[in-house]
């Protein structure tokens, strides 16, 4: 096995927290849809929902401009690809 030197830990090290650092706002819209819009609104959610519910995530996937959307950005990355492979 390969003896790691130290400057590849302390690569690992900055590019594990780069990680995280770019995780974590990530975490927490996730968390934020799904938690109870109380607990939101009151700033109350960190990483982890807090009253869990899925109202929020139904009440977007209903709406007829996310499905609108959805259609369009699917078109566009069927099409998009077609040309990618074509050319």
């Amino acid at each position: 096995m390969k003896k790691l030197k130290k400057f590849d830990i302390v690569l690992y090290i900055i590019m594990t927290t780069l990680g995280f650092i770019t995780l974590i706002p990530a975490l927490k819209v996730v968390a934020e849809a799904l938690s109870d819009p109380r607990y939101v609104v009151l700033g109350e959610v960190g990483i982890l929902p807090k009253g869990f519910t899925l109202d929020t995530i139904l009440f977007v996937l209903r709406r007829v401009e996310f499905l609108n959307s959805f259609k369009v950005t699917v078109i566009i990355t069927i099409v998009g690809t077609l040309l990618a492979m074509v050319l």
